[in-house]
């Protein structure tokens, strides 16, 4: 199947089209939001956990760095192995696999023998390759079973909740961190994750998934589903379009790619491929250099007490499920490209008030608009480099967009660590605000240039 068939309307962007936000709409919304909670919830109690563990076992800048750099290089990992999984096995299937690794292996922290930095490195560790797994996956199942003109909206609805996880971590810090200690925190997410397990078990694989695998009645059903129907009440329904999709089979025919060809077909695709990795680098990047440090910085900058500090963080976060919900209406609402030039002007702009305001009594005045606009870039870019790739690599493509973004992580908490030096002070990072600030221009050069960037709001998904 050539590039261009992938931007031909095809018989679920024609049924999808013609969908509204429904009853099943918002199951898939509901299950991911729980996904989501979960996977950054359990992120959030470890920026609540350090500056505990600062002031306790003494840790060096860059054991702080480490704890939050390991966990990137696992997202790393597993955005790019589940992703690529997911394209083999399916969307569902791939989330529940990161769901269960990261659900584990945080549970585990809270047996943490004293002061064992490297078993906390070590669960870090897997429990970045469940985040990265899970996340990346996600926008793919969510685009392909929401209604065409809601994609954007829809993926970023969901996306809106994962700063409200947060912000419970954080809350929890402050109302049960003083009674049962950091350890107890880590137990909470596996309440979440029941409730999130059995909610993906009421959603069905993508029909787009089962259509490239070859199962036409399942992914009829799929289809149906959906549209809002419940299949097993709406057969004719489902042969209207099952026969719909064998007369499209007829005229696009998609075998299933090896592993090798997945991966020909991720790479082929030359300009898209840039865009996402460079993209997916600056905002993992910027993003990483504020988020799992706010408390951290806080105390070393005000002389906080840890629960304060979580306070503070718990409002910030809260506010940034309002940012992303707000961010969420606009890329269907304006354009994703509009979004994107809008997101890129202001993190150079905060970027440079953290260089002017670190280490003075301003900080805070710089540190949460900063914040927002970092965190905002994330579903707007996951959106937008989702709808450049068709079905059969969408999973591998959001899979590098998140590994990319990761990366980024890992070598702005590394940079955070490291400036900060022992003992930590904050005006020693400095330089880390004025790298973010260059990365911004790069993303604003790329999506402000009509011959890098194109818009992708009305475009097919493809096979």
């Amino acid at each position: 199947m050539s590039k261009d068939t992938n931007h031909t309307v095809d018989t679920f962007t024609s049924y999808l089209t013609a969908a509204k936000f429904n009853l099943n709409t918002l199951k898939v919304v509901i299950a991911t939001v729980f996904t989501d909670m979960f996977e950054f919830f359990d992120f959030g109690i470890l920026s609540v956990a350090l500056p505990i563990w600062i002031k306790a076992w003494k840790l060096t800048g860059i054991e702080i760095g480490l704890l939050s750099t390991v966990v990137g290089i696992g997202a790393v990992i597993g955005s790019y192995l589940i992703s690529l999984l997911s394209d083999r096995v399916g969307r569902r299937n791939g989330v529940i696999i990161g769901i269960l690794i990261s659900a584990v292996s945080t549970a585990l922290i809270s047996v943490t023998p004293e002061r064992n930095v490297g078993y906390i490195l070590a669960m870090r560790f897997l429990q970045g390759i469940g985040i990265g797994g899970a996340y990346s996956v996600d926008y793919s199942l969510l685009q392909e079973l929401a209604p065409n003109r809601l994609r954007g909206f829809t993926a970023g609805l969901t996306a809106s909740m994962i700063p409200f996880g947060t912000a419970m971590a954080a809350y929890a810090g402050v109302l049960l961190l003083p009674i049962f200690g950091w350890r107890f925190l880590f137990l909470l997410g596996l309440i979440i994750i029941v409730i999130a397990i059995f909610l993906r078990l009421q959603i069905p694989e993508t029909p787009r998934f089962l259509y490239v695998k070859g199962k036409l009645e399942e992914s009829a059903r799929s289809l149906v589903w959906a549209m809002g129907m419940n299949p097993k009440f709406n057969m004719d329904k489902v042969k209207e379009v099952q026969v719909a999709i064998e007369n499209m089979r007829k005229t696009v025919s998609v075998r299933f790619p090896s592993f090798t060809e997945q991966m020909k077909l991720l790479v082929s695709y030359r300009k898209e491929f840039s865009l996402i990795t460079v993209l997916g680098l600056v905002l993992g990047f910027v993003g990483y250099s504020t988020y799992p440090f706010v408390p951290t910085f806080l105390v070393l900058n005000y002389g906080m007490t840890t629960a304060e500090a979580a306070l503070i963080y718990a409002y910030i976060y809260t506010a940034a499920s309002i940012e992303r919900l707000i961010t969420s209406l606009s890329l269907d609402l304006a354009s994703r490209i509009q979004v994107l030039r809008v997101i890129a002007i202001l993190n150079i702009i905060f970027s440079i008030g953290m260089i002017f305001t670190v280490g003075t009594p301003l900080l805070l005045f710089a540190l949460v608009p900063a914040t927002l606009a970092g965190d905002a870039a994330f579903p707007a870019t996951m959106v937008y480099a989702n709808e450049l790739y068709p079905t059969r690599t969408r999973a591998s493509a959001s899979g590098n967009t998140y590994g990319t973004a990761r990366i980024g992580s890992i070598l702005s908490t590394f940079a955070i660590g490291y400036y900060l030096g022992t003992p930590p002070n904050m005006t020693n990072t400095e330089p880390v605000w004025l790298i973010c600030a260059i990365l911004y221009a790069i993303y604003a050069i790329i999506v402000f240039s009509k011959r890098l960037a194109y818009e992708t709001k009305y475009k097919s998904l493809g096979i």
